[in-house]
């Protein structure tokens, strides 16, 4: 789903925003170096109070950096060209790893591509484990089969493996990983852009430019587009906030890389993406220095005098890491590969400009964001409990030159991240995770290596999703944050020290934040492997007694919910014919309707091991061609946080999509006898 832009009043208004929120940020900045550090308090408080004083200005900077950013973003529009324009495309898509039933819904959405001469697409399977069984699959869907052995250079290794192949010869090389679903639009949505130096627009007209036309802009290095998913991340599962939050990749996909574009730092981030293979060979192929590849290749790219596009399509689906243990691996694992990319002498010696090589460096200063977050939830602790002073100042004092800076910087920042990203949102998000990537970042930027390597598990999880091992920092904190609240509490009535408000204010403030860690590695249990898509489309239904219209509710892999339009009893033993139309596909298949605990829902379950190869086929592209079906925008505040856990806490509710249809149902729901499909195109 495609966002409409900001109007120009609107734009007015956010650069009003800004200057605002800047205005009052560098005073409140400039007060708290001039006038508020300990200085006569003892080392300890003058070192705790400078740190906390460089961790809120370093904040500040990052955040400018990218409202400025984000009030200059320049999207070129895609140009129309003929049919005869596109030029030959080589789609890679990696694997190590991965099941055979992973990389079917990925190879499936591949060879639905669209494209005006399909003789122009080739598929390849880049395997570096190089299984038979993978192999199999790649000749059955009629693609290139890349098997790798001994590969020590990770993704990049298993990529280059795959160029350096004969049969890779492609003037555009696409990039998916192993869980990445294409839509069938994919390469018509990004292919075009690698034609802007040729092409320009004449009123309403493109058309090709002539030789004594020089265009004045860079050719296009890559094309990278956002990465979606269709499956709940663990913030939206753990923490029961799968209707009031995005996926927490959202906000770097819909408006950080984005906003890059201008700087000419726009990132590839890994998948989703479009190389021009010229490009590709200027560098040698994919960088193999850094573990992460993705920072590490776009920097190489811009370098070379090439342009990076970041979009704001959804023109892929993959899984977000369904347990913690696997996110804590993969965010260590970028933060490093940030370090080993950016803490180079190459990267500064480079002929990037400055404002590339600042906007690249705050890319890697986002984790230390982490380390930042520590800071901001002991500073209170050691000031409420153990005395220590982390700020000079007086309550009057502290109200008038924070105040407005905090309400500002609030606004701002849900207003220019267009409503994906808040406050709390990012102090709970980055509270969950500090303790794992303080470490990482640390020895990252030292250029010490992990032991180990691994890749991100894209399989899915039964049972509760716990690390509760995890916790036990947030439950110290917790403790200590409980006791200072108290001691604040007491300061203020009893004693009358009217300076202990404030402290008092950002010790509630983190609680939150650390109660929700505590909730977030506790886990919730999982109803099944798979959400129930929301995925409303029609579907027929033929049977003894008539043809009957509904409306599908939701649908995955094992079921079909749907409603019928009509007050209408379906007979529960009569085998009813169905046909389920979705975008360009028909799927017709014969089961037999079971009701459900919801009143007038009717379920249909499906068993994969019952159809043929081409029904399989089309069902995928119903389930997976078409935007995500989960929130896209940010509903959560404080108080609704509040809510929701003591919900979450007291009834232990699960969303009602990951329900089992027939839950509380006492029909037979033996999927064996249900499916007798067939499938006409």
């Amino acid at each position: 789903m495609k966002r409409k832009r900001s109007t120009k009043d609107q734009k007015k208004r956010k650069k009003s925003l800004l200057y605002l929120t800047l205005i009052t940020s560098v005073i409140y900045i400039l007060w708290r170096l001039f006038f508020t550090l300990p200085l006569t308090y003892g080392a300890l408080s003058i070192t705790v109070g400078v740190v906390l004083l460089l961790c809120e200005a370093l904040t500040i900077i990052e955040t400018f950096t990218h409202f400025i950013n984000t009030s200059h973003v320049k999207i070129p529009e895609m140009p129309i060209i003929s049919s005869e324009q596109f030029p030959t495309v080589d789609v890679l898509i990696c694997t190590h790893n991965e099941s055979v039933e992973l990389l079917y819904k990925t190879l499936n959405g591949c060879s639905h591509l669209t494209y005006p001469d399909q003789t122009k697409v080739a598929i390849h399977l880049c395997d570096d484990k190089n299984r038979e069984e993978i192999k199999e699959l790649a000749l059955k869907f009629g693609a290139h089969y890349h098997g790798f052995e001994g590969n020590e250079f990770a993704k990049a290794g298993n990529l280059n493996h795959a160029l350096k192949s004969g049969n890779c010869t492609g003037e555009l090389v696409a990039v998916l990983d192993a869980d990445m679903i294409p839509t069938n639009d994919f390469l018509m949505e990004t292919v075009p852009y690698f034609l802007l130096p040729k092409m320009k627009k004449s009123g309403y007209k493109w058309q090709l430019r002539t030789e004594k036309e020089i265009y004045e802009g860079k050719p296009i290095g890559f094309v990278q587009t956002r990465q979606s998913f269709y499956n709940l991340d663990t913030f939206q599962r753990n923490l029961y906030l799968e209707d009031h939050i995005t996926n927490e990749q959202d906000y770097f996909y819909r408006e950080v890389n984005p906003s890059r574009i201008a700087s000419g730092s726009a990132a590839f981030a890994g998948s989703n993406v479009v190389f021009d293979r010229e490009a590709l060979d200027k560098i040698k192929g994919f960088a193999t220095h850094s573990i992460t590849e993705d920072l590490a290749t776009s920097i190489e790219i811009a370098s070379h005098g090439y342009e990076g596009l970041a979009l704001d399509k959804e023109l892929a689906h993959g899984l977000s890491p369904d347990d913690t243990s696997s996110f804590i691996k993969q965010r260590r694992r970028w933060s490093r590969g940030s370090a080993q990319s950016i803490i180079t002498q190459k990267f500064f010696k480079s002929n990037l400009s400055l404002r590339s090589k600042f906007n690249y460096f705050t890319a890697y200063m986002y984790w230390w964001t982490f380390f930042r977050r520590f800071v901001f939830i002991i500073c209170p602790i050691l000031f409420s409990v153990f005395d220590i002073k982390v700020a000079d100042t007086s309550l009057l004092s502290l109200l008038i030159m924070w105040l407005p800076c905090y309400i500002f910087y609030n606004h701002s920042m849900k207003i220019m991240s267009d409503y994906t990203i808040n406050t709390i949102l990012s102090s709970i998000q980055d509270t969950i995770q500090f303790p794992y990537m303080i470490g990482s970042i640390f020895f990252g930027t030292l250029q010490i290596p992990e032991k180990n390597f691994e890749v991100t598990s894209k399989e899915s999880i039964k049972g509760r999703n716990s690390q509760f091992r995890l916790v036990w920092p947030f439950i110290i904190l917790l403790i200590l944050s409980l006791w200072g609240i108290y001691l604040s509490v007491y300061r203020i009535f009893i004693q009358g020290h009217e300076g202990s408000v404030i402290v008092l204010y950002w010790l509630l403030y983190n609680l939150l934040p650390l109660i929700n860690a505590v909730v977030y590695y506790y886990g919730r249990e999982l109803a099944r492997d798979s959400e129930l898509y929301n995925i409303k489309t029609a579907i027929i239904c033929k049977g003894e007694r008539g043809t009957f219209k509904g409306t599908t509710i939701g649908m995955n892999e094992n079921y079909i919910t749907f409603k019928l339009h009509e007050q209408i009893e379906l007979p529960e033993h009569e085998l009813i014919d169905f046909t389920l139309k979705a975008n360009n596909y028909e799927y017709r298949f014969s089961n037999l309707p079971k009701k459900t605990a919801n009143d007038g829902v009717y379920c249909l379950a499906v068993d994969f091991t019952c159809l043929e190869e081409n029904q399989k086929r089309i069902f995928y592209q119903i389930l997976y061609d078409r935007p995500h079906t989960l929130n896209r925008n940010i509903k959560l505040t404080y108080w609704s946080d509040v809510r929701i856990l003591i919900m979450a806490l007291v009834t232990h509710r699960k969303k009602s999509r990951e329900e089992d249809p027939f839950e509380d149902n006492d029909q037979d729901t033996n999927t064996n006898d249900f499916n007798d499909m067939d499938v006409l195109y």
